[in-house]
């Protein structure tokens, strides 16, 4: 039999799917504030650019973000180097291909610039650069976009090419030849999108996740990492973000931390100092700091609690990411995570950011880095099991003592104090052990120590209370059966035995005594 060659074209040419987009879009980024911090990294990128070139200067660098209700869109927009027209239609329009290189830049992957088109229905690229007087606009109808991403469309899947051709207009605008910038517009915003008219929405998220810079005069020890960044092996990048509205007025955000957290149960603990923590094989891999204090409890503050691990002064992961480092060995430990607030930064290109930006690519040197922040980690939990532990013993060693001179306190009551100046001298040491109680409240309880020990000093004022009403003493059981004189002889007895008899002994001599001294009834 002949062989037939069939006749094939390149399977390697075969053009993309149009929900590739998709994927890359709606469905890479679920929350919305996502596809800011994506802007905003590009933004970075941008001004390290132009601070590279001496456009601007090192502390320069500016990020304008406007949330307009009004318009229904939002707007960021930087002072960075932006991209020639000879390139930037190329550049903003090509997927999964980009220029930047890990370690040089924030981001690499060059598919963060369309995170946009989830959330709005027009997406507006704008861009100018030095030296030349026309800008490049590209604006994408994102609306028409999303309507290829129907999985229940009966016409067939386009291309990603004709999808992008029909859905995309390219504009050149006149510009001053000194310009130099590159800016997002989202308009008509729509679903999850919505919340970027929210500032509180939109303020939160940004000084958590944005290479800002700290806020002096909420958190005294700004001054302190400030310095540490100065003298790291490394860059930690910082750029000024303001968020504007309708009004103008101008909210500049800052990193949220501050002197003073609030804790479960609503207490406040304050932040007395900052521990340095660094790479001990001497290849200045990452270096971190977290906040000194009592370690009362697990902080509420949301914005801050728990370490962070920043690349670029981007947060990567959240918190959530190393809860994860806490919980090794032993699950329960995750909660200490939320006992500290800090920072973990790692040298650019040392390790890659997963496309998410949620954790990182499972790498060697990330495997490597992971496990000493594991060993930290288990260190933090130690210091937060060994303090509790310190404290717990302080309050239950109080306990003691208290339900002992309570227990003391009953028994001469039922047996009867000697004198007056007997009852006064239990009434002093109730006295004494209320002052000691109430030493013990400290900065460093918490609140469920504070209310142990705040009960005590209840018991040990209804104990004084009770014992300061007694009128009789000693003697009452033998009151009409000795006369005064004698009466007062027995107190001087009693006084001595209870100065050299412990309490069981001295109940049962004065006992005896009393059943010596009553008449024995007759048979």
């Amino acid at each position: 039999m002949e062989d037939i060659e069939l006749e094939e074209s390149d399977p390697f040419a075969s053009p993309v799917g149009a929900f590739v987009l998709d994927t890359l879009t709606v469905g890479m980024y679920t929350d919305a504030r996502d596809a800011v911090r994506e802007y905003v990294q590009n933004s970075l990128d941008g001004i390290k650019a132009a601070q590279a070139s001496g456009l601007i200067g090192d502390k320069s660098g500016k990020i304008e973000i406007r949330h307009s209700p009004d318009l229904d869109d939002l707007v960021i927009s930087d002072n960075g180097a932006g991209i020639s027209s000879l390139v930037a239609a190329r550049t903003l329009l090509s997927i999964g291909k980009s220029s930047k290189r890990i370690g040089e830049n924030a981001g690499f992957r060059g598919i963060g610039r369309l995170a946009g088109i989830a959330y709005c229905d027009t997406l507006i690229f704008e861009t100018s650069y030095m030296g030349e007087d026309v800008g490049t606009r590209i604006m994408f109808d994102c609306a028409k976009l999303r309507s290829n991403f129907d999985p229940h469309k009966k016409d067939p899947t386009k291309d990603l090419e004709a999808v992008l051709r029909g859905s995309c207009r390219i504009e050149a605008f006149e510009e001053a030849e000194r310009s130099h910038f590159f800016r997002v517009r989202m308009k008509s915003l729509k679903g999850d999108g919505r919340e970027f008219l929210q500032f509180d929405f939109l303020h939160q998220y940004l000084s958590q996740y944005a290479p800002v810079d700290y806020d002096s005069q909420k958190f005294i020890w700004a001054g302190e990492i400030r310095k540490l960044i100065r003298e790291a092996t490394f860059d930690v990048p910082a750029v000024g973000i303001d968020l504007v509205d309708d009004d103008n007025a101008r909210h500049e955000v800052r990193k949220p931390y501050r002197g003073r957290v609030r804790l479960h149960g609503g207490e406040i603990m304050e932040i007395a100092g900052i521990e340095h923590f660094a790479d001990q094989s001497g290849r200045s891999r990452y270096w971190g700091w977290y906040g000194r204090s009592q370690l009362l409890g697990s902080i509420t503050d949301k914005d801050c609690a728990g370490l962070r691990i920043r690349v670029e002064n981007i947060m990567v992961g959240g918190p959530q990411l190393t809860r994860q480092f806490f919980s090794v060995g032993a699950g329960s430990n995750d909660r200490f995570n939320d006992y500290f607030v800090g920072e973990v930064f790692l040298r650019p290109g040392l390790v890659v950011p997963n496309a998410r930006r949620d954790g990182f690519e499972d790498t060697a040197a990330w495997r490597e880095v992971r496990l000493e922040l594991e060993e930290l980690a288990k260190a933090l939990s130690t210091e937060v099991r060994t303090t509790s532990t310190a404290r717990n013993k302080s309050v239950s060693k109080l306990k003691t003592e208290v339900e002992r001179l309570i227990t003391e306190t009953d028994n001469q009551s039922d047996q009867g104090f000697t004198s007056e100046e007997d009852k006064q001298k239990q009434i002093a040491k109730i006295d004494r052990q209320c002052e000691k109680v109430a030493s013990a409240l400290t900065k460093d309880r918490s609140g469920e120590e504070v209310a142990e020990i705040n009960q005590l000093k209840v018991k040990l004022q209804q104990k004084k209370d009770e014992v300061s009403k007694l009128r009789s003493f000693a003697t009452k059981n033998l009151q009409g059966v000795l006369n005064r004189k004698q009466l007062i002889v027995l107190k001087a007895v009693y006084d001595v035995l209870k100065m050299e008899l412990d309490e069981k002994d001295y109940a049962k001599i004065k006992s005896k005594i009393e059943s010596s001294l009553r008449p024995k009834k007759s048979g």
